[in-house]
């Protein structure tokens, strides 16, 4: 029963405890990143039980791939077990320990600001234009970008000069979106557009693989010697735990290098 703290170990019942684990989740990410998670514990949990270590580890047995974003939700789980005092600390951490995530080989591809300028020149259609020059300038992930495109709120730009950040204040998982830097002219354009993955795929032109342009954005954050803190905050690496005192230097450092960082940018993607 939720709230009951029994003796360890202690049985792990998913299927009687999945309706308050899924208002519990949707309260800590993002709807998206919640129903992935409760898509893998349906699959893979739903009508078995964990009472030891063993149990655990048959269960880990049968899953053949998405072996992180299975082991995020269990660990999801147990912290909801933790949380509702059905577990104890102690026998969370033997669990997790179960489910270390895989390294999966980060793609570290950087292309040449050649193919970025191609790129930009034959993308004629308006919505993959704004979205490919959003992602160059600001480094921000894909789909925090088309989160902002598609919900894009004026009232949540603020300007600085040639510069402009847009608040983005956005949790995804284990992953941070603080700020997306830009120049004040590619702010001016933004406007409310819908996309989606079939859309950009339709669409899309070149050889440019628009996951690289963050790629191309770190590169050239380093090339021109901006901390490597600050290319964090900039980019929504962190562990979400930021102190306002910290957060408010970052952005404003942030901004700071930025303005000496544009116009580099701004003579490659303009």
């Amino acid at each position: 029963m939720v709230g009951q703290r029994l003796s360890e170990p202690v049985l792990i019942d998913y299927s009687s405890l999945k309706e308050d684990f899924n208002k519990w989740i949707h309260m800590r990410v993002d709807s998206k990143t919640a129903n992935c998670y409760i898509n893998y514990l349906n699959k893979y949990l739903d009508g078995a039980t964990i009472e030891s270590i063993d149990d655990l580890i048959e269960i880990c047995l049968t899953v053949n791939k998405g072996w992180n974003w299975f082991a995020k939700a269990v660990r999801n789980l147990i912290n909801y077990c933790v949380e509702r005092r059905i577990i104890s600390k102690g026998w969370a951490a033997e669990l997790k320990e179960i489910l270390k995530l895989k390294k999966d080989g980060t793609d570290t591809f950087v292309p040449s600001d050649e193919s970025v300028k191609e790129a930009l020149k034959v993308n004629d259609d308006e919505r993959i234009k704004l979205l490919l020059k959003l992602l160059l300038y600001s480094g921000i992930r894909i789909t925090e970008a088309i989160k902002l495109l598609g919900e894009f709120d004026p009232n949540r730009l603020h300007f600085n000069g040639n510069v402009a950040y847009y608040d983005l204040d956005w949790k995804r998982g284990n992953k941070n979106s603080f700020k997306a830097f830009m120049p004040i002219e590619l702010a001016k354009e933004l406007k409310r557009i819908h996309l989606t993955e079939n859309i950009i795929h339709k669409n899309l032109k070149g050889n440019l693989k628009l996951k690289h342009s963050r790629n191309w954005f770190i590169n050239k954050m380093v090339e021109l010697g901006v901390p490597e803190s600050i290319i964090q905050f900039m980019i929504g690496h962190g562990n979400g735990t930021v102190l306002k005192t910290n957060y408010l230097e970052k952005l404003n450092n942030s901004v700071k290098f930025y303005k000496k960082a544009l116009p580099i940018l701004q003579n490659i993607i303009n």
